[in-house]
């Protein structure tokens, strides 16, 4: 008897039915991307607490090793030494040390022969460490992970790299001798007084800023707060962003502003670190900011 054989006939997608497949991974696609961003922003926002908050515990940390001074924002060396132009270097570069950053910082310190120079001639010594002509060290510390803006300037008029916080430099004046306040010295508080903050790292892909901090202070203490003389990033107002339109010269005006939806990420003298709204009042900005103004944050803080 013979077998009968049956035969199934295969068919494909249909143009309709490929459609309608293709439109629901489109939507599953619109529906996990927003969550997977979340996700990648949290754990940015985290990391840059976390960078934050290494870096004021390193400037603590230091301040005890010094008698309870801490280093200011920019400083210089004492009239003892031979040479007006050197320098202990500004606060961001006296913490490697408590960073776990030892190596890099004697290495710098000691090609330099001594006390970093702060008139070109000597290397740089922002977080791009570029001396000699010879190998470039990124400290991760220094950068923020939602901070497009990290680059590496040449320029002898600039220090040779950039980063992504700024320093209170209301907290940590400007000191041609060293060392700045004693903590105790916040009068207003050490947990109402902000230290470091987030900022874009350059304008135009450049740091383009003066030798003297390559935009690691803000809040200027000689002069007015709306002044960039010397100085290259100014807190007012805090809703001004750099963007790659921005005029540069030596002396670049930065205020302190994040790449965090909504918030501005900033550290307090006790060491803890908190995110403050971007639309923070003119005045509470400002009171945060002084250390002895004797004024009371606003609500908003």
């Amino acid at each position: 008897m013979p077998r009968l054989r049956f035969w199934k006939r295969w068919r494909g997608f249909t143009l309709i039915e490929l459609l309608v497949v293709i439109a629901i991974i489109a939507i599953l696609i619109g529906l996990l991307l927003p969550a997977v961003q979340k996700v990648r922003e949290a754990a940015n926002r985290s990391q840059c607490q976390n960078n934050l908050k290494q870096m004021t515990l390193a400037l603590l940390n230091c301040g005890d090793t010094h008698q309870g001074t801490l280093p200011g924002a920019c400083s210089r060396y004492p009239n003892s030494f031979p040479s007006a132009n050197n320098s202990y270097g500004p606060a961001v570069f006296q913490i490697l040390p408590y960073m776990e950053q030892q190596q890099i910082y004697n290495s710098t310190y000691q090609a330099n022969g001594g006390p970093t120079r702060q008139n070109g001639s000597f290397p740089d010594y922002e977080p791009y460490w570029n001396y000699f002509g010879g190998f470039t060290i990124k400290i991760k510390t220094f950068y923020c992970p939602s901070d497009p803006t990290t680059s590496i300037s040449d320029s002898r008029n600039t220090t040779s790299g950039s980063l992504s916080y700024g320093t209170n430099q209301q907290a940590l004046p400007l000191e041609w001798h060293g060392y700045s306040k004693y903590p105790a010295s916040f009068q207003d508080g050490t947990s109402n007084t902000i230290i470091f903050t987030d900022k874009a790292a350059t304008c135009s892909g450049s740091p383009n800023a003066n030798w003297w901090d390559n935009g690691s202070t803000f809040a200027v203490q000689d002069w007015s707060p709306t002044s960039n003389w010397y100085f290259t990033i100014n807190p007012l107002p805090v809703t001004t962003v750099c963007n790659s339109g921005t005029p540069l010269g030596n002396y670049t005006d930065r205020p302190p502003v994040s790449f965090h939806t909504g918030v501005i990420q900033v550290s307090l003298g006790d060491g803890s670190v908190r995110p403050v709204a971007q639309g923070l009042s003119f005045y509470t900005w400002l009171y945060a900011l002084g250390p002895a103004d004797g004024m009371v944050l606003g609500s908003d803080w």
